[in-house]
């Protein structure tokens, strides 16, 4: 528990500094709003290793993709804790990422997925 939660807080500044270049890149390339003010936000962090107490950001998009990386860190690194060998573990992550990717309901619509994993897209919070 408390080496997953060290983890953790090590992965947080690590996180930031590699998902901030693919937010900026993608959030232009995508056409969201180009403005100044829109992209640009404060957002407060007073964390002790951030040498500034806030950074430029886009907040709810930045967020989204902050936590979204977090979470299949943990959930890869779940799998990987409880499987004793990295070949189940990677094949069970590649088939939970492949069934979540499917079933979130983008790619395959709600009337054409199969009945027995439809139950994938209610993970989905739209």
């Amino acid at each position: 528990m408390v080496e997953a939660l060290a983890m953790t807080l090590v992965d947080i500044p690590i996180t930031l500094c590699t998902i901030l270049p693919f937010v900026i890149i993608v959030y232009f390339s995508v056409g969201l709003q180009r403005t100044a003010g829109q992209f640009l936000c404060v957002c407060e962090a007073k964390f002790t290793f951030f040498p500034l107490t806030s950074f430029p950001c886009n907040s709810i998009f930045t967020l989204i993709i902050f936590t979204n990386v977090l979470a299949m860190k943990a959930l890869f690194r779940v799998l990987a804790a409880a499987l004793k060998s990295q070949a189940p573990a990677q094949t069970l992550g590649g088939l939970s990422l492949l069934a979540l990717s499917l079933y979130a309901g983008y790619i395959t619509p709600l009337p054409s997925m199969i009945k027995a994993l439809k139950w994938i897209s209610y993970i989905d919070v739209r």
